[in-house]
């Protein structure tokens, strides 16, 4: 970060803070909209699994930059106005992360718990089927232990009954490696600190690496926006970009769905090329957004609204999808169209529940008053 200026800061454009959120929430909807696909259709049709499987890694990567992004928006915000400091730059994204996972897992074990009660099997185990994404609602102690502390994916397991978190950790110890580095960015020694922490989280999880070079380009686009800087010779580099990145996106897609369909759908052995994918589309985003941004920005107000639940609605959709398909997996094995509908109506609940919650849990204010009068109480 030595040869870059974090002390600029320019603010979103209305049209164009409304795009990035358009882009967050579109994201969150094609998340969700591809484990509806995972979970109600696969075991029964495996026809477009493997692309909405590409479809499903694109979206998070586009996570992945409009995180590093907007991380750097808020960083530089405060570099600017003099009031950056690591213990209020941890405050924020604890209170930003820890209330949806707090919810996340503990829907995680009330489902659980009821998944017997009202099950097909009669136990927390789903009828087999040809591929399921889970044996059945199973929670294992130490996997909860790890996601609630952002530790799977590096000591312990993703809790297979909510997926997703794996991205959650890595994009943790993203923020805290760039509060960091930010902090340090004075003191050049002390950056080898902060790359050996990410070597060592490299070293437990190749993809962390992958990934964070995506989220590292979010982050640096914003300090190109940040500065200004508008040139032709710019334009012609991130076009360049896209046709690059581009271009080894849809090679590396390709040899998945081929490997995946060769396969049967079980291409464990061939995952590195959805890794190569999601670095390769992420730079591409980056590239994409870059170009946008220096140009009229499109939006759309209802995916606008979107992004003010995207972060609920990605961390607790995951179980609710699976607890639906164990109550349901009788009706599930009838006929496509039930499947079909089952799915919308699935899509259609998980994105009422996020909204409703999120008005709690991503709501800062309104948290910090009902622990007060928690306390109060007491």
């Amino acid at each position: 970060m030595g040869g870059l200026s974090l002390s600029g800061f320019s603010r979103l454009s209305e049209e164009n803070s409304g795009f990035i959120h358009s882009c967050r929430g579109l994201a969150a909807l094609m998340v969700v909209a591809t484990h509806v696909e995972q979970v109600f259709v696969a075991p029964y049709w495996f026809g477009i699994h493997a692309y909405s499987l590409i479809l499903g890694q694109a979206s998070v990567m586009l996570f992945f930059v409009l995180s590093g992004f907007l991380i750097c928006k808020s960083i530089t915000s405060r570099i600017s106005e003099g009031d950056y400091r690591v213990p209020d730059y941890a405050a924020a994204r604890a209170w930003r992360i820890v209330p949806p996972l707090v919810l996340s897992l503990l829907l995680i074990l009330a489902l659980s718990l009821l998944s017997p009660a009202v099950f097909r099997s009669g136990s927390s185990h789903f009828s087999p089927e040809r591929y399921l994404v889970a044996d059945g609602f199973k929670i294992v102690p130490e996997e909860l232990l790890g996601a609630a502390l952002f530790l799977n994916g590096f000591v312990t397991h993703t809790p297979r009954v909510n997926g997703p978190l794996w991205s959650l950790s890595f994009e943790v110890w993203l923020y805290a490696s760039a509060g960091a580095a930010v902090a340090l960015r004075r003191v050049p020694r002390y950056w080898l600190m902060v790359l050996a922490f990410i070597a060592l989280l490299g070293f437990r999880d190749m993809k962390f690496v992958a990934y964070g070079a995506v989220w590292a380009a979010g982050f640096l686009l914003c300090v190109h926006h940040n500065s200004g800087t508008k040139s032709r010779k710019l334009r012609w580099l991130f076009c360049g970009g896209v046709v690059l990145f581009g271009g080894a996106s849809i090679e590396f897609a390709g040899c998945f769905v081929q490997s995946s369909n060769a396969a049967g759908g079980q291409a464990g052995a061939n995952w590195h090329y959805i890794v190569a994918f999601n670095l390769f589309i992420g730079l591409l985003f980056s590239c994409v957004i870059a170009l946008v941004l220096d140009r009229r920005s499109p939006s759309n107000e209802l995916l606008s609204k979107s992004a003010e639940y995207s972060y609920t609605l990605y961390i607790i959709h995951f179980p609710i999808l699976l607890f639906v398909f164990g109550v349901t997996q009788a009706v599930l094995r009838v006929s496509p169209t039930s499947r079909i509908l089952i799915g919308i109506g699935t899509f259609a609940l998980v994105v009422c529940i996020a909204r409703v919650t999120s008005t709690l849990v991503e709501n800062k204010a309104r948290l910090k008053q009902l622990l007060s009068r928690g306390f109060a109480l007491r």
